[in-house]
């Protein structure tokens, strides 16, 4: 025997060990987990299941099912309301939703026996189904043809690698009411492991990869669940935030960037004439000084006198407990003045600063300038840093304008998005708050309190407004 093989006694050992304790329906788990990680058993191949098909409702019914995680403990389960109508493969989709999956692994369903035992009637996802294995597409197939009464059961399995289990449960069928939302979550318990995790169940071992393992929030798989592009589309939610979120959902945070997209649906209130006037007091202080240009110094830099007359109107510059006199030092006052260039509102031209065509238009009407503004702050979709960098940032500012902008979070979701810096070290979140240019507008605008120390952010309402009106395509 090699000296690194275990003794058949010790494997004994180690085997009675991990049975001791454990009941009737735990060994069945066990078994069953065991079986599926071997996949398909080989002389079931080529044979071929009864089909449990039913026939189509005509009627379709609100079906209330409890989902359980196999071999979870505590029970990690969801309770969630169905329409008996929906493909198969969408019920699919429902069900990674609802224990928050990002939905990239193979899965099946099976109906009169777990997913993987011969004879059972196997549903296959497009993935399986395409390279020819034993099964009905999923595709084809609707759920009322799996689940139509209380008592109903069908397994599903998700990441053959992890090896997930759920057991759907149908708890009762009534006729569908038209408003019914295709799906929607109305309980469950305990936080579900993650994607890619290993396997783990336990809370003990869940305890060590996830904060709380007993955190459940129905809020959340409920803006997964509603988490459809065309929906959101559909809503007028920039398209920039809905390519965003549909490619983070089921990852870490990616549940907070769906509730905040969604928060971003329907109408946008625009501002007085009065309100936009203060609130875009510094842009106009700018644009009016303009009129007649701002001389510049040799190199580029407002002269003194305009830098201690503008530092006193834009409030990030302001805040700050230091006197400047030099542009070349006041770096919020020159990000604000460059942005404004950037944003289409003033030129260069020789020693001094003027208006552009659209300046001159918006410098009169601060209702215009809010439109202008509106429009150039709007992000498109693609795979642009700054695009995508811009639209979490107005995501964050629309939907939570009175908090402290939660920069890590936002370095976070660009990290899984791909971006990295170009030491392939991930990215901070004081390096995108120094990145974004639209932070050197929307802190900016008025009226603002003074800042409390330089770590405390505090931004005018209008700031969440006018994100929100950027972030708005049916504007």
């Amino acid at each position: 025997m090699a000296s690194d093989e275990l003794d058949p006694n010790e494997i004994r050992r180690r085997f009675d060990a991990l049975l001791a304790g454990r009941d009737l329906q735990e060994l069945t788990d066990l078994a069953r987990s065991l079986t599926s990680m071997l996949g398909p058993d080989p002389a079931a191949r080529g044979a071929t299941p009864t089909d449990l098909r039913r026939s189509l409702l005509d009627v379709p019914r609100l079906l209330t099912v409890t989902v359980d995680l196999g071999r979870s403990h505590p029970r990690i389960w969801r309770r969630a309301e169905v329409v008996s109508d929906m493909p198969l493969a969408q019920f699919a989709d429902v069900l990674i939703d609802l224990f928050g999956w990002a939905g990239t692994h193979l899965w099946r369903f099976g109906l009169g026996g777990g997913p993987f035992d011969a004879g059972t009637h196997v549903f296959l996802c497009d993935w399986e189904a395409e390279d020819g294995e034993d099964g009905t597409p999923a595709s084809s197939t609707r759920l009322d043809q799996v689940l139509q009464d209380a008592g109903d059961v069908v397994r599903f399995a998700y990441d053959y690698g992890d090896s997930w289990e759920l057991t759907v449960r149908v708890d009762s069928a009534v006729p569908a009411p038209d408003d019914a939302p295709r799906a929607r979550c109305t309980g469950g318990r305990r936080a579900a492991p993650p994607e890619d995790c290993g396997g783990f169940t336990d809370a003990e071992d869940l305890a060590r990869i996830i904060d709380d393992p007993a955190a459940f929030d129905v809020a959340e798989v409920n803006a997964a669940l509603s988490a459809v592009e065309p929906a959101m589309v559909a809503a007028g939610i920039n398209a920039a935030v809905v390519e965003i979120a549909t490619s983070l959902k089921g990852w870490p945070g990616g549940n907070d960037i769906i509730t905040r997209a969604w928060a971003c649906a329907g109408p946008v209130h625009e501002p007085t004439r009065e309100e936009a006037e203060v609130a875009l007091g510094p842009v106009l202080w700018f644009l009016g000084r303009a009129a007649d240009g701002l001389p510049l110094t040799a190199a580029g830099y407002l002269k003194p006198d305009l830098v201690k007359e503008a530092a006193a109107v834009v409030p990030a510059q302001r805040d700050l407990p230091w006197k400047v006199s030099r542009e070349y030092d006041a770096h919020q006052l020159h990000a604000f003045r460059i942005l404004l260039r950037d944003l289409g509102l003033l030129r260069k031209y020789k020693d001094r600063v003027l208006l552009t065509k659209a300046g001159k238009a918006c410098h009169e009407d601060p209702l215009v300038l809010w439109r202008h503004l509106v429009q150039r702050l709007r992000p498109l979709p693609g795979r642009d840093f700054m695009q995508q960098a811009t639209a979490l940032t107005l995501l964050h500012l629309a939907t939570a304008p009175q908090e402290t902008v939660r920069w890590d979070a936002i370095a976070d979701a660009l990290d899984l998005l791909g971006w990295v810096n170009s030491d392939r070290s991930r990215l901070r979140g004081y390096q995108v708050r120094n990145t974004v240019p639209v932070w050197a507008l929307l802190s900016n605008l008025e009226p603002r309190e003074p800042r409390q120390g330089l770590k405390t952010e505090i931004l005018a309402p209008a700031a969440g407004a006018l994100a929100r009106a950027a972030l708005s395509d049916s504007q």
